[in-house]
């Protein structure tokens, strides 16, 4: 639901400044992460080979 939240503050913004909070996006970004490793699951019965990894990138920004 706070994922649901989230997107319609980003596609739908209010005037005025939008604050997203890091907690926001953590939650956000792990959802998206553990569904594509429930569809590889699904899908080809091995899960996703980053979702260990969870939100620790090997790449540097």
């Amino acid at each position: 639901m706070a994922a649901a939240r989230l997107r319609n503050r980003l596609t739908h913004p209010k005037p005025g400044a939008l604050v997203i909070e890091l907690e926001e996006v953590r939650r956000a970004l792990t959802a998206i992460i553990e569904l594509l490793n429930v569809m590889c699951l699904s899908l080809y019965r091995k899960k996703l080979p980053t979702h260990g990894r969870g939100l620790s990138s090997k790449r540097s920004f």
